[in-house]
């Protein structure tokens, strides 16, 4: 009999299979593996509001987050990320988390541009090499994308 990997949907957002594992062997237990979308959102919003506007930030099937933004420093270009909250990520918290991962997305990208790649959307996936895999954006996320 093969592996069963399990997903869990709640509140209609998909959960990681570690969300689930974790869940069933931690009960009780602030669960690291939560999505961190929302939390990125609200941190952007309350530090970076000014300077980062989200337009779309969706939990991948994978203990990773995709985040699609832009800039008003350069409003013409659209920036995505793939992010994965870690235990030992910024202080262990997924709040402290969200809030590095605000200052990051307001910052200038640097040299990680080299490490970049621009996906058929126009989306340049910052840090994000050839090859590497980042799910499929939302259909409101393309039209927030269409309608800059």
């Amino acid at each position: 009999m093969g592996q069963l990997t399990m997903y869990c949907y709640q509140s209609g957002e998909s959960l990681s299979p570690n969300w689930v594992k974790y869940s069933i062997t931690s009960p009780g237990v602030n669960n690291p593996y939560l999505p961190s979308s929302p939390y990125i959102i609200d941190a952007v919003d309350r530090y970076w509001a000014e300077d980062v506007q989200i337009l779309g930030a969706w939990q991948d099937w994978s203990d990773a987050v995709c985040v699609v933004y832009r800039r008003t420093v350069d409003p013409m270009m659209t920036l995505g990320c793939r992010l994965e909250f870690h235990t030992n990520s910024a202080d262990g918290t997924i709040e402290g988390f969200a809030r590095d991962v605000a200052v990051n997305l307001a910052e200038p990208i640097g040299t990680q541009i080299a490490r970049s790649r621009r996906d058929q959307h126009g989306i340049v996936w910052v840090a994000v090499p050839e090859g590497r895999h980042t799910s499929e954006p939302p259909i409101k996320v393309l039209q927030k994308i269409a309608d800059r």
